[in-house]
């Protein structure tokens, strides 16, 4: 059994996707989203909260300063990558979606 701790974040950011395909060009332009962040990392313990779920909400929103706007892909290895430095040697999840419609999950063991 794998037990995980999550949070949820938002932050506003604008992208664009130059080689999108005809059928969706529009997104060749700047446009803004409200991209939503859910992230999960691995706990030993079921009876003790070895990671505070809230204390992983601040780190997550004190991170998305630092974020590089791209695809909803490259913003979770983004915030991925992050989770490794801070709860090291465990499962994490991250999605990451645009207005909370489509978007990915990542899941490393």
């Amino acid at each position: 059994m794998v037990v995980f701790v999550w949070a949820t974040a938002e932050f506003e950011g604008v992208h664009q996707w130059e080689q999108a395909p005809a059928e969706v060009s529009y997104l060749r332009y700047p446009h803004r989203h409200l991209f939503k962040v859910k992230v999960g990392v691995s706990v030993s313990s079921v009876k003790d909260r070895e990671i505070e779920f809230i204390t992983l909400k601040h780190r997550i929103q004190s991170f998305m300063s630092e974020i590089k706007v791209e695809s909803c892909e490259q913003i979770a290895k983004q915030i991925l990558s992050y989770l490794r430095k801070l709860y090291p040697n465990r499962q994490y999840f991250v999605e990451v979606s645009e207005d909370g419609e489509n978007g990915v999950l990542v899941k490393e063991k």
